[in-house]
């Protein structure tokens, strides 16, 4: 056993309080970390989720005015689905 074992198990004997507080202390910083990347994840899923099921758009163009036939225009250019003119 080295010195240095020996001065850990002494120091162990000696301050337990010491020893617990950070037991502790360590205990509760992997629990809320743990907690923390849990609602990360779930945030994530519910966001994916709600993408799929209101089917956004991937991006909107707003435009003050343009001429009617633009919205032909773009629906025939190739890998558009959906064109909306107001």
């Amino acid at each position: 056993m080295t010195k240095l074992n020996l001065k850990l198990i002494r120091d162990l004997k000696f301050s337990p309080l010491v020893f617990l507080g950070i037991t502790v202390l360590i205990t509760v910083g992997i629990a809320l970390f743990g907690a923390s990347y849990e609602l990360y994840m779930d945030l994530e899923r519910s966001y994916a989720l709600s993408y799929r099921k209101l089917n956004m758009a991937d991006f909107t163009v707003q435009l003050q005015s343009a001429p009617g036939e633009v919205v032909n225009i773009l629906r025939n250019i190739p890998g558009v689905r959906d064109v909306e003119g107001r």
